[in-house]
């Protein structure tokens, strides 16, 4: 007995599985773009509409995040328990001197002074329990140290023991707090009535007092540096300079007497 031949699908069943296998593509499709949204992969969805295509921002709470940490003039980075750079934010990779890219996947002991390289290891430690803070130092570009606070907390959403970093660059409120000491010092110091000066290592003088042009009718030009000898008494000045210079080399106080001409080109002994 022959077999019969197989029934033709008909149209209707034909274009039923067609809409099936659209149907299973758009859920595929709508699967991808909803784990991307999850992940942070994308910050917007386009979507065809009657009227075109209509671009929508997301507006979780994900994303709100992003957006707040992105736009921080403070660097945050999210560091593995291993001590790499899991996550960073833009102003991190700026203070550091790296491209951002490049920031991601390398351990964080790449921009750490080796000065504070212990201490960050302990705040990180600790901060996978609990918040910790410090002050520390990073190194821009591999070589300028940058002083910097860190305030360390649990990564909370994740089970890697992640630890949160925020870096608050110190440099301008560092630099600040050293020029409102140099202008209380100097407030002090010219209101004394003895002559007076401040000289860097090297033994350059960059401050005299103001008792010091009072008595010597000179400017800072004039005195700046090594100036200072111009008023020193000929007879005098070897052997003060060569005691500047031991002071200097070996950090012992400089004392000594010596005559000092005045504004009225008289010398006298202080």
């Amino acid at each position: 007995m022959a077999d019969k031949p197989a029934k033709k699908p008909d149209k209707a069943e034909a274009k039923l599985r067609q809409r099936l296998a659209d149907v299973e593509q758009k859920l595929d499709e709508a699967e991808q773009t909803i784990e991307a949204i999850r992940s942070g992969k994308v910050d917007a969805l386009v979507v065809s509409s009657p009227e075109g295509e209509r671009v929508f921002t997301l507006q979780g709470a994900d994303h709100r995040y992003r957006q707040i940490v992105e736009g921080m003039t403070e660097g945050a980075v999210i560091v593995s328990a291993q001590g790499t750079v899991l996550y960073a934010n833009a102003a991190f990779a700026q203070l550091v001197g790296v491209a951002l890219d490049h920031v991601f996947g390398s351990p964080l002991s790449a921009y750490v002074d080796p000065a504070a390289m212990a201490s960050v290891g302990r705040l990180l430690r600790a901060a996978r329990s609990k918040t910790a803070t410090a002050k520390s130092s990073l190194l821009a570009r591999g070589e300028q140290r940058v002083p910097v606070h860190l305030s360390a907390a649990p990564d909370a959403g994740s089970d890697q023991d992640g630890v949160c970093v925020i870096v608050t660059d110190l440099t301008h409120a560092m630099q600040e707090t050293e020029r409102q000491h140099a202008d209380e010092f100097r407030q002090i110091v010219d209101n004394v009535p003895e002559l007076a000066w401040h000289a860097l290592p090297d033994g350059h003088i960059d401050f005299y007092n103001q008792r010091w042009y009072e008595y010597t009718g000179t400017t800072f030009e004039q005195m700046e540096g090594w100036g200072w000898k111009s008023v020193h008494h000929p007879d005098h000045v070897n052997a003060v300079v060569e005691r500047w210079g031991e002071s200097i080399e070996t950090g012992e106080p400089f004392e000594m007497e010596f005559p000092l001409r005045g504004a009225d080109g008289i010398y006298r002994w202080f």
